[in-house]
Parts: structure tokens; C-alpha cells; sequence
């Protein structure tokens, strides 16, 4: 009993203490990330200097490198490239020009649409307006232009609605908003059709692509819509590519909607359109493919491991700015803090910068399968019991309001326990709920608990997802100081956590 009146009131007396230590870690962290930070200089870097940085691009390359001496700069440790195989997913573009020569001169924004063939020099002539919705109009294009397509413009798009609206400035998160995150959205992708409606245009598409390709097309030129979720605003094009890209189909470019809307009329009006086209495209091989990792080993579990990523990738249109060089910039900045103020970490934390996460979580999902096994054949590898949780960036440059839980509710507890101490920040919360569309659901598969960051959204949605204006100008430093601060408090949590993140059950 004296024994054991001892141990609690050894453990009564230093409760305080390390409480007190662990907040003026938090302290130094804030200090760090609102007064001397670099993540501003980090998105700079990837994205005007490197971007943008489609998969194994020559854009993707150079940041990966840079990426990794940075990081070694900050005295991480294992800082490396971690190739994987792919299957020749890589592509990137060097030129691209499109002009109105007649009835008046114009040259329109345009960039080719991603994993599309260039042209062979330039196609010029008069375009020919496909804009193919019903079964029966496939037939009625097939029917008339049948082998006299070859070397042609095709516009592929009908004219685009373009709604006038006020501008509505940028989203911040409310307490609803952080804590009722669901997935897959609601509404749907696609909220104007039905989803039957919605496989049938597929399909649709598909057999129009594939008709095309048979034609020796000169080159396709697409709009670069919006839809209800995401409208059309003036100058963003929107455009990514079409399951049926590849180096079969024909060159094709995406256009700003309200200029390719002026070519439809002109060619609905019979008005003579002579255009000039030229793209210039590259694919590149698997071996291209890469993550960046490094870690800061941990002290008496340094066996054991918190891991944090966002993806490195981008798409064609901007830079990748806003979609991902800011995630990037977040967690670099968050473990170059950690390490700077030497925080006692009793496991090791993990960062990895990914791959191909636009080309369906490309590098995410080798990753887990070389580390930690297969969801598909329910086999394990050793690291698997090894690593306690892993938390994701990856929706912008805005502040950092809360975490998703996944519908983890044990994980939750522990993650609200955790952020209490962010509240003067403008951390709301956690939501038990689901979040997908990024690198962690490779994770969340095999049952390893995953943690997806809740942000502003800012204008993410409505005007930098996957668009031309996806730079440099729509990231918010200072809500990435607070982003930085946040992050790295929940990886030194973590990393001293008495226990390891609970899991679900494993699948």
C-alpha cells in the first residue's frame, strides 16, 4: 500500500509538469509557424518555379528533386525518392497555341487536355461542330461524316450556359459544416442527370471517342465547363482529361467556355471560322515514377510511426498551387518545426510527398502495398502493425478547422482530446463522418486509421479545383501559418501518444 500510495503521488506530482512542457512546445510551434515560417517559400518553388507538375512530368521531376534536398536541409532523416511501378501514366506538355484567323483574329486561352497526343505541326482549317448528346445525333454525325474526317477540327462540345453571378468572395467553414462532412458529396458530380442518365452520356462519349479515333482527326478542341457544383466563371478553364485519353485518340485542347461558345454560334450561323492549332505533348515511362519520404525517427518507440502526406502532383491548366503545393508546404513546414525544436517524439514521424494522386491515388496505393499489404488479397506486411495513424492535406491553402475521424468514433475521442489546446487557433472540431477523394483512402482500405484535414475552402471549389487558375495568387499564407501550427501539434501528439491510434476492424 506505501508502495502504491508512492507511485500515485509520483505520478500526481508530474501529470503538471509534462502538461506544462507540452504546452510550451505548442508555444514554440506558434512561434515557429506564424513568425518565421517558409511555407510561402515552399509554395513558390513548386508551383512558379516547378509548376505545373503533372505525374512524371519534367515539372513533377524537378520539384521531387528539389523536394528532397529541401528536406534534407532540414535534417530529416531516410530523405529519398521511393520509386514504384506505374502503368506509363506520366505526361506532360511543352506548347500549346490556338487562334481565330477568320472572321476576326483571336488567340484563346487554351492548354491541351491532359494525357492527349500532340499534333503533328499545325492543323489549320474550318471546324466541323460534333456536340453529340443523344443516340440519335451519333448516328446523324457518323452517317454524314464518315471517312471525311481526316485532319479535321471537331468542336466536341454543345454551346455552354454560362449564368451570370455576383461574386460571392471566398467559404469559410461553419460548425456544421466542419463537423457534417460526408462522402461521396451530396449532391452527386453530376447533380443535372440521373445516374443511369449519367452512364448512359458515358457511354455515349465513349462510342463518339472511339468513332474518332478511327477517323484520323486532326485535333478535338473541348470546353472548359463548370456544372452546377463548380459553374464556368470568366477565364478559369476547367479541364482535366477523358477515361478514353490516351495515345490513340486525337490531339485535343480545352478552351475557355466563353470562347469556345463563340465558335459554336459562329458555326451554327454558318459563319466561315478558319483556326490554327498546334500542341506539343510527351508521355513518359513508369521508371519516372516516385514518391519523396523522410522521417524524424522517434526516441524509446522509435519502431512504431505517425505518418502525414499530401500530394505532390498536379494538374495541367495552373501551376498546382492551391491543389497541392499548399498541402505540401503545410506538412514540410509542420516536420521542419518538429525538428527545429527538437521536440522529444517518442515514435517517428513519416512524411511522404505523393505521386499521381489525381491519377487515382497512383502513388498512395503503391505505397501501401510495398509497406503495408493488400486489401485485395488480405495479406500484411510487418509495418502494418507499426504505424498508429495517418493524416492527410490536401484541400487547399485555407486554415485548418477540423479533422474527419472516419467514422472512427474511438479515434475521435482520442483526436478531440488532442486539438482542445487549438481553439484560440479557430479549430472547430471532428467529424465522426466519412471524407474521400485523396491519398488516404489506400490506407483506410487496409484499416489503418486515417485522419483528413478539414479547411476553408476558400475559392478552391469555385474557382482553383483543377483550373487554369490553380497559382500561386489564390493560396492565403497566413491561413497556411495556422494550417502549419495545427498540423504539427497533432504530429507531436500523436508521435507521444500512450497508445497507438484505435482501429476499426480490420477488413
Amino acid at each position: 500500500m506505501v508502495i502504491c500510495r508512492f507511485v500515485l503521488l509520483f505520478w500526481f506530482l508530474h501529470v503538471p509538469l509534462l502538461v506544462a512542457q507540452d504546452a510550451d512546445f505548442l508555444t514554440e510551434i506558434k512561434e515557429l509557424a506564424f513568425t518565421r515560417s517558409q511555407a510561402a517559400e515552399d509554395v513558390f518553388y513548386l508551383a512558379d518555379v516547378f509548376g505545373p507538375r503533372f505525374m512524371d512530368s519534367p515539372g513533377y521531376v524537378k520539384a521531387g528533386d528539389w523536394a528532397v534536398e529541401r528536406l534534407k536541409s532540414y535534417g530529416l532523416a531516410n530523405v529519398a525518392k521511393e520509386y514504384f511501378v506505374t502503368p506509363g501514366m506520366g505526361w506532360g506538355f511543352s506548347g500549346v497555341s490556338l487562334e481565330m484567323i477568320l472572321p476576326s483574329y483571336s488567340r484563346m486561352g487554351a492548354f491541351p487536355l491532359a494525357r492527349s497526343i500532340g499534333t503533328d505541326g499545325v492543323v489549320s482549317g474550318e471546324p466541323v461542330l460534333a456536340a453529340i448528346t443523344t443516340e440519335q445525333e451519333y448516328q446523324q454525325f457518323v452517317a454524314r461524316y464518315q471517312g471525311k474526317l481526316k485532319g479535321k477540327i471537331v468542336l466536341m462540345d454543345p454551346i455552354q450556359p454560362i449564368q451570370a453571378r455576383s461574386w460571392e468572395g471566398t467559404h469559410t467553414l461553419n460548425e456544421s459544416e466542419v463537423l457534417e462532412t460526408t462522402w461521396p458529396p451530396s449532391p452527386p458530380w453530376h447533380p443535372r442527370m440521373t445516374d443511369a442518365q449519367y452512364q448512359e452520356m458515358e457511354k455515349l462519349q465513349a462510342k463518339t471517342a472511339e468513332f474518332l479515333a478511327t477517323q484520323s482527326v486532326g485535333v478535338e478542341i473541348r470546353s472548359g465547363i463548370g456544372d452546377e457544383d463548380f459553374p464556368a466563371d470568366a477565364g478559369v478553364i476547367r479541364g482535366t482529361y477523358s477515361a478514353e485519353m490516351g495515345k490513340t485518340s486525337p490531339p485535343a485542347v480545352v478552351v475557355e467556355a466563353e470562347q469556345y461558345n463563340r465558335l459554336v454560334r459562329l458555326v451554327s450561323h454558318r459563319i466561315p471560322v478558319e483556326l490554327r492549332v498546334s500542341t506539343s505533348t510527351s508521355f513518359y515511362d513508369a521508371a519516372r515514377s516516385f514518391n519523396v519520404v523522410a522521417e524524424i525517427p522517434g526516441t524509446d518507440r522509435r519502431g512504431e510511426f505517425v505518418m502525414v502526406g499530401a500530394h505532390l502532383d498536379s494538374w495541367q491548366g495552373g501551376t498546382g498551387a492551391v491543389d497541392n503545393a499548399a498541402g505540401c508546404a503545410i506538412v514540410m513546414e509542420a516536420m521542419r518545426i518538429l525538428r527545429s525544436i527538437h521536440a522529444p517524439l517518442s515514435r517517428s514521424i513519416r512524411v511522404v510527398l505523393w505521386d499521381g494522386e489525381e491519377q487515382n491515388e497512383a502513388g498512395a496505393k503503391a505505397y501501401v502495398k510495398a509497406h503495408f499489404g493488400d486489401a485485395k488479397t488480405g495479406s500484411r506486411l510487418p509495418e502494418f502493425d507499426n504505424i498508429s495513424v495517418y493524416f492527410n492535406v490536401d484541400s487547399g491553402s485555407g486554415k485548418i478547422r477540423g479533422f474527419v475521424a472516419q467514422k472512427n468514433t474511438r479515434a475521435q475521442s482520442v483526436l478531440e482530446s488532442w486539438m482542445r489546446p487549438l481553439r484560440d487557433l479557430g479549430v472547430i472540431g471532428i467529424s465522426a463522418k466519412q471524407d474521400g477523394g485523396s491519398d488516404h483512402i489506400a490506407f483506410e482500405k487496409l484499416g489503418i486509421p486515417t485522419v483528413p484535414s478539414k479547411q476553408d475552402p476558400l475559392d478552391y471549389d469555385t474557382v482553383a479545383h483543377h483550373t487554369n487558375m490553380d497559382v500561386a495568387d489564390r493560396v492565403q499564407p497566413d491561413d497556411m501559418k495556422q494550417a502549419v501550427a495545427v498540423m504539427a501539434w497533432m504530429l507531436f501528439r500523436a508521435s507521444n501518444a500512450p497508445e497507438m491510434m484505435p482501429r476499426v476492424a480490420k477488413p
